[in-house]
């Protein structure tokens, strides 16, 4: 896991390759505002529970970081809560974050992506493939 992450400049052509091969059309800037009873970390269960009790839309995706030491970079499925058009990621952080880099828009998601050096680990195993550069 990324512990001294930074945010991605949205027009990044890495980011815009990582975006294509995950199946992703979209990238936003999420703003992060915490709501009530929400749990760091579990943003589905949090995003499920405020679209029954206020409606809404759960959309699903990842955010994306770089490790500001080795350059690495991760997405990690996530859930963000749409509401009048307007996405915005309800679940608190445990860092200064006011905002995620979101990339949405796939057909098929997996847990987790992890980029190190052309290897690609998902779902929490590691699976190599050569030539994935995030």
């Amino acid at each position: 896991m990324i512990t001294d992450a930074r945010l991605p400049e949205i027009n990044n052509l890495r980011l815009k390759d990582a975006m294509h091969k995950l199946g992703c059309k979209f990238v936003k800037v999420v703003d992060i505002v915490p709501r009530y009873n929400t749990v760091i970390n579990e943003c589905h269960t949090n995003v499920a529970r405020q679209v029954a009790m206020y409606g809404g839309e759960q959309v699903t995706g990842y955010y994306v970081a770089v490790s500001k030491s080795t350059n690495d970079w991760i997405a990690i499925n996530h859930s963000v809560w749409k509401q009048d058009e307007k996405l915005i990621d309800i679940t608190p952080v445990d860092d200064k974050r006011t905002c995620n880099v979101f990339i949405y828009g796939a057909t098929e998601l997996h847990t987790s992506v992890y980029n190190h050096n052309d290897i690609l680990e998902i779902d929490d195993t590691v699976k190599y493939k050569k030539g994935f550069n995030l």
